[in-house]
């Protein structure tokens, strides 16, 4: 049986030691991703995807509510306005920058919102998120808000 030289042994712990995420770590394509499921569940109803997109200590600041500040209440924002309404979200990321487990991201955003009397309005306007790293690599939002 041939040796294994000690580098061998060594960079094979350290490769598998690694987390998978962080061997694969692409900060765009998963941001966009949590956005665009985020999008997704707005447009579907989905509470428990949507409820999925947000960190367990997020913070919201929604233009005609007040600051919700636990993920019950934010919860309990999005089943109020699915309730509500039928809404068709667009959400167009502009600008986002990534330090370290933090990313700040803004997005112009549009709704038609169609109520149960079939009356439809458009609404649009900015929306600021800071997304965290979580422990398993997901980038979740950690407080947002639009105006």
């Amino acid at each position: 049986m041939k040796p294994v030289k000690p580098l061998t042994i060594l960079m094979a712990c350290v490769l598998f030691s690694v987390p998978a995420y962080a061997r694969n770590d692409n900060p765009e394509r998963e941001i966009r991703a949590t956005i665009a499921r985020m999008e997704r569940a707005l447009n579907g109803s989905n509470i428990q995807t949507l409820k999925s997109v947000y960190a367990e200590d997020a913070v919201l600041v929604p233009a005609e509510a007040e600051v919700l500040s636990d993920k019950q209440a934010i919860v309990s924002f999005w089943n109020h306005q699915f309730n509500n309404a039928r809404s068709r979200y667009h959400i167009n990321v502009i600008h986002y920058r990534v330090g370290h487990n933090t990313a700040h991201l803004s997005a112009l955003w549009s709704a038609t919102i169609i109520t149960p009397d079939i009356q439809a309005e458009v609404k649009y306007g900015y929306l600021t998120n800071v997304l965290k790293r979580q422990a398993d690599g997901s980038w979740k939002i950690q407080e947002q808000n639009w105006d």
